[in-house]
């Protein structure tokens, strides 16, 4: 009849709040697409966030503008802001989804337009859209993109999983057909994130490498953003990547001698920075390490050495360094990671006697944010396995298992002490403290939150194993009856799913989790909380990753509040827009879609050494 037909995805959670999965109760049965100069009424397909909108063939030329309108709010109208140039040139079937960045922000949006349905299987809360009349499903999933892995990702087609966790996908009732979606969206927002923050060659150190891009951050490239560009592109089995990132890191070492052997400096500004393949720096504060560099580094390695074996010794040759960046000198009794390899070090006795070393009974720094009790047990576990039988004998194989379990093991004594750190909710955590009191400084309001993913991963990896204290009943002395880690994953969810939208209610049938803010600190208080402000992967993904580790807060967490937390997982990572807030969500999507199990899961986890 001269028409065409354009289906638009809805994406509001509220005025400044997005969502990718907006329930059938959420929406309302019609929006508005505003075509050039005229509105055309647009009415919902099935029970599905899309929306069918006639158009007239007339309305496609070049230079065609549109924006998606919501006005059926009392307080405001909900819409894409300004018109964009992006609408189709010809006549025809189109399928337009927001793919990047904050919908309300132009010059951040970005609008994907495809000629097939995107969705590729039917998925909804409920499971079911009622929209299999719009599309045929085979089709649809020819053509959508490929995953294309030179390493086990999907993981659950190979059938690798945590110890006491899982995909959220297996918690809705269709789990195949949501944890194959989940797989193409991490996909997805993979490749966004590669093209938008990889930058290669003579961009980096040479043919060759390759540097994951934190200029709109504190320098060009950071250690912490190597080590999260080395982990996601192991686990997601980019091998070339993988490859040309690492190459990058060993252009870049800090002091050799002097400290850990030469780790990854920090702050890499310009190509200037590059040394030859191996080198160590003599010196200068930009090529000491930071220790949250460090660990994402390694794990990226062992992952690596996992599927493709030649990084085996690479990945030794990492942990055997890191070693000397945590302080079993303290109390002798707990072992203390450093923030990095310079760290509280004694260097009056070097050269002559050694590398820079910890004194005995000096208090030194430690960043919460930074430690990943779940990859230091990893780290035992590989040196214990992979360390030469030529080189070590079975008791040092045992004494370096023993040695990262123990720094695991130190980080939920610290989280202990945090309990007693004022202005610190139990559900928290704080960045910068000492040994004595871990959450004790409050120097910074942002990097905090990496520590409740961090915890998450190790309850999710070893929350089944309790002849870890961490894991013993009782072995809280906060919680009566819990064991620390159960305490704290309990706390997490109590906090995020039932206390904070309590007193920042969502709107009505809104995702319960769209309304965590910037303002959001390590007291658990907020002021003038607004939702459309950095509501990011930082911000919401890093508490959210403890709904996917079998702890329940006394049965209090639903299934329903875990399928919400992914949900909300996924939309915030369209909706990241920095590199920062961008790689970890990707780098937590990984793990809340199962797609970062404990590495050599298949293996029992008892080392046996001849």
């Amino acid at each position: 009849l001269g028409g065409s037909v354009v289906h638009f995805r809805y994406m509001w959670a509220g005025q400044k709040t997005f969502t990718y999965f907006p329930t059938d109760d959420f929406m309302p049965p019609s929006i508005f697409l505003h075509v050039n100069a005229k509105l055309y009424p647009c009415v919902q397909e099935g029970e599905s966030p899309w929306f069918r909108c006639p158009i007239p063939n007339d309305e496609f030329f070049d230079g065609s503008k549109w924006r998606a309108v919501d006005n059926s709010h009392s307080d405001a109208e909900w819409n894409t802001v300004e018109q964009k140039p992006t609408f189709p040139t010809k006549p025809g079937n189109y399928w337009i989804r927001w793919y990047d960045g904050k919908p309300d922000i132009s010059s951040q949006a970005v609008f994907k337009t495809t000629t097939y349905y995107p969705d590729g299987v039917e998925w909804a809360e409920t499971g079911s859209w009622g929209d299999d009349f719009c599309f045929n499903a085979d089709a649809t999933n020819d053509a959508r993109p490929s995953i294309e892995s030179d390493g086990f990702f999907p993981w659950n087609e190979t059938n690798y999983s945590y110890g006491f966790g899982q995909s959220i996908a297996k918690w809705y009732n269709n789990s195949g057909d949501i944890q194959d979606l989940m797989n193409h969206i991490v996909w997805e927002r993979y490749l966004v994130w590669k093209e938008k923050y990889v930058k290669y060659g003579d961009d980096a150190c040479g043919e060759g490498t390759a540097r994951v891009d934190s200029s709109d951050s504190v320098s060009a490239t950071v250690s912490e953003g190597q080590g999260y560009g080395m982990a996601i592109t192991a686990a997601i089995g980019d091998k070339e990547l993988f490859g040309k990132l690492w190459n990058f890191v060993n252009h870049f070492l800090g002091q050799g001698e002097k400290y850990c052997g030469g780790l990854m400096g920090w702050s890499w500004k310009s190509p200037d920075d590059c040394r030859e393949y191996g080198e160590n720096s003599t010196g200068d504060g930009s090529s000491d390490s930071a220790f949250d560099g460090d660990v994402d580094i390694a794990i990226g390695l062992v992952y690596a050495a996992w599927q493709w074996p030649e990084y085996t010794q690479d990945a030794v040759d990492w942990l055997m360094k890191m070693e000397c960046e945590i302080n079993t000198a303290y109390d002798g009794t707990w072992y203390y990671p450093a923030p990095g390899d310079t760290w509280n070090k004694n260097c009056g006795d070097y050269p002559d006697n050694g590398p820079c070393t910890y004194t005995p009974g000096v208090d030194g720094d430690v960043n919460m944010s930074y430690n990943p009790p779940g990859y230091f047990r990893v780290f035992g576990e590989f040196l214990a396995a992979n360390l030469s039988p030529s080189a070590y004998t079975m008791a040092d194989r045992l004494n370096h298992l023993d040695f990262w379990y123990h720094t695991a093991e130190t980080t939920w004594e610290m989280v202990e002490r945090c309990y007693d750190d004022k202005g610190v909710h139990p559900a928290l955590l704080n960045d910068f403290g000492s040994y004595e009191h871990p959450c004790g400084r409050a120097t910074d309001n942002y990097n905090w939150a990496r520590g409740l993913w961090r915890l998450a991963v190790d309850a999710a990896w070893y929350g089944n194993d309790d002849t870890f204290f961490s894991v013993a009943p009782s072995s809280s002395r906060h919680f009566d009856g819990k064991s620390e880690m159960a305490a704290k994953m309990d706390a997490i969810q109590q906090y995020y799913a039932i206390d904070f939208p309590k007193n920042n209610p969502p709107e009505d049938f809104a995702n319960i989790f769209s309304t965590i803010c910037a303002k959001l600190n390590p007291s658990g208080s907020t002021t003038d909380c607004d939702p459309g402000l950095d509501h990011n992967s930082y911000k919401v993904t890093t508490g959210l990753t403890s709904f996917a580790t079998f702890f329940d807060n006394d049965g209090k967490t639903t299934d329903l509040m875990r399928r919400q937390a992914l949900e909300e997982a996924v939309s915030v990572s369209i909706e990241d827009a920095k590199y920062y807030q961008e790689t970890l969500g990707v780098y937590q999507l990984l793990f809340l879609t199962g797609n970062f199990p404990r590495p050599y899961s298949k293996i029992d986890t008892s080392i046996s050494i001849d």
